[in-house]
């Protein structure tokens, strides 16, 4: 089905937008086999790295990126992935926080949100892999790309959309697609990941990959 990426453990699925006229590398992503998930921007090497967190609330969370903390380390900036581990530990950069484990999963999370620098600022490609999968959409120059991933039980699965998402705007609505895990993995589960233009905005200069959990897992609920 056109929904469906074919989830092959361990193998990076790279995420292409054609991009006046040039193929541009935006992220990759892949499933482990104990289901665990892991992603990351298309830079074969960074330059600089940060991080930050904030408290959520109960009405939309807005985060100020200005308040970034820049990493200065060489090592620790080539770290500079998401990681979401079968027991519920999120690694992003340095950081460490907590989500539910996966094999106890019973409903629908957000694990994952990324906001995407302007496309002319990831790299070009000039061939293309098996296992990559395009992005085909219109850029909206004034609202920047976004990305919100989701994980559920295969039986407990529910399609989700960017915020602010229309159906009347098809340039809005860019990516959905399910990456389900083989059979013989346990937990049986299907990840989501959407893509589109959210609200109006100004592009931010850098990329942002929000992992969503807790400082401890006591906090978890």
């Amino acid at each position: 089905m056109k929904n469906y990426l074919n989830c092959k453990i361990n193998k990076k699925i790279r995420l292409i937008i054609n991009h006046q006229g040039k193929k541009r590398y935006l992220f990759w992503f892949y499933v482990t086999r104990d289901g665990s998930f892991q992603l990351s921007t298309g830079y074969k090497k960074f330059i600089m790295s940060g991080y930050g967190s904030k408290q959520l609330e109960k009405s939309p969370t807005r985060i100020n990126y200005d308040e970034t903390k820049y990493l200065t380390n060489k090592e620790d900036i080539e770290k500079s992935h998401f990681t979401y581990h079968a027991s519920g530990a999120i690694h992003i950069g340095l950081q460490k926080s907590y989500g539910l484990p996966l094999r106890d999963l019973n409903k629908q999370i957000h694990i994952c949100s990324v906001l995407f620098e302007h496309p002319y600022n990831f790299p070009i490609i000039e061939h293309t892999r098996v296992n990559d999968t395009f992005l085909k959409c219109s850029i909206d120059e004034n609202a920047p790309l976004q990305c919100k991933i989701y994980v559920a039980p295969k039986n407990n699965w529910k399609k989700v959309s960017i915020v602010n998402f229309t159906n009347q705007d098809n340039r809005r609505f860019c990516f959905s697609k399910l990456l389900v895990t083989p059979d013989f993995i346990t937990p049986d589960l299907v990840y989501q990941i959407v893509i589109g233009h959210g609200p109006k905005g100004v592009w931010p200069k850098e990329t942002f990959i929000d992992a969503i959990g807790s400082k401890t897992k006591h906090e978890l609920h």
